[in-house]
């Protein structure tokens, strides 16, 4: 390990880090895109791609990253139903 990093504080040390990169790090949803998501999840569970972009880009998300909202929603109602 070199001497160097030792030294570095932690916001140093993740910067140094691809894994922690300031693209992939949480961020959290807006109140407005959390209301958008779940009014067009309660019409559709799923949307088309067309539809995600589409979505993505009134409430500015990126289509993956709705797509990924999604597929997460889907998980939970299918863990709380099972789990009932």
């Amino acid at each position: 390990m070199h001497l160097d990093y030792l030294y570095l504080n932690n916001k140093e040390r993740l910067g140094m880090c691809d894994k922690y990169s300031k693209s992939s790090r949480r961020n959290a949803l807006t109140k407005h895109q959390k209301q958008a998501l779940k009014r067009e999840f309660g019409i559709n569970t799923h949307p088309t791609m067309q539809r995600m972009a589409e979505i993505g880009m009134e409430i500015g998300m990126h289509p993956r990253k709705v797509r990924i909202w999604h597929q997460n929603q889907r998980a939970q109602r299918k863990k709380k139903l099972e789990s009932v």
